[in-house]
């Protein structure tokens, strides 16, 4: 029998880690980027909306990056840098 926190346990933490987990949560590092991205946004000039629109598609995809590499775990990384 295996206690808890032995390598081989199967109800460890460790046993069930799934990489992608890490992608599907907000983190620092997308709070971070998505305030650059709002303070861009507000900067002059302002009534460009094709400024506006593409910093909302860079903002969406780092949202959505961690479903889309979760969803896609072969490709799902590259789709991301493309």
């Amino acid at each position: 029998m295996f206690r808890i926190g032995s390598p081989g346990a199967v109800n460890s933490r460790l046993a069930f880690h799934d990489p992608a987990d890490e992608h599907k949560k907000l983190n620092w590092m997308n709070l971070l980027s998505l305030a650059l991205l709002a303070g861009l946004a507000a900067l002059p000039p302002v009534t460009e909306i094709h400024k506006q629109l593409i910093l909302l598609a860079i903002g969406v995809l780092q949202l959505s990056e961690g479903r889309l590499i979760a969803w896609l775990p072969k490709r799902g990384r590259a789709y991301v840098v493309i």
